[in-house]
């Protein structure tokens, strides 16, 4: 029966056990046969660690590799430039919608004098507008702009589920 623990072992090999502790170590170490031979695994596990040699690393080790990690979590140039084509479509649409608005204001033939005036021209400027989204957005042109549109956000949704995707896998990895 083992009566030392690796603890104890490892202390003693190291020579770190106070006197009376190390006398007693050595008298169980005498008496007991598998106590002993523990010892002596331990103490060429021990003196293999010794001798194995330290890997040294250059100085810009820590540099590089995070300059590695950086690099893979930088979206790709396609991404960017699918995302930027988006939002660009998106902004340019508001930008037309406001363009014709103020189109339809300036072409107007009425001089507004009073706020009455200003407000009839913009209503109706407004229902001149709407008039015509109407015409474009009645029977297959609402169906053609749907699935345009339709078709934009399952593309754009599919790439950023795949970038997501991707960073899953990267942060994985690490």
């Amino acid at each position: 029966m083992n009566r030392l623990t690796d603890e104890i072992l490892n202390k003693y090999i190291d020579g770190e056990l106070d006197t009376e502790t190390l006398n007693q170590v050595k008298g169980i170490l005498n008496e007991s046969e598998p106590d002993m031979e523990r010892l002596k695994v331990l103490q060429r596990v021990h003196d293999e660690l010794k001798s194995i040699k330290e890997f040294e690393v250059s100085a810009n080790f820590t540099f590089n590799v995070m300059s590695k990690i950086s690099a893979k979590f930088k979206p790709k140039k396609a991404d960017k430039y699918f995302i930027i084509s988006v939002s660009s479509f998106f902004v340019l649409l508001s930008l037309a919608i406001i363009g014709v608005v103020i189109a339809l204001i300036i072409q107007s033939p009425e001089q507004a004098s009073s706020s009455d005036k200003v407000f009839g021209f913009f209503v109706s400027s407004l229902e001149n507008f709407s008039s015509l989204f109407g015409k474009i957005f009645s029977g297959s042109g609402i169906s053609i702009f749907g699935s345009i549109i339709s078709l934009g956000i399952l593309i754009t949704a599919y790439f950023f589920f795949d970038s997501h995707k991707r960073m899953k896998e990267i942060q994985n990895k690490l």
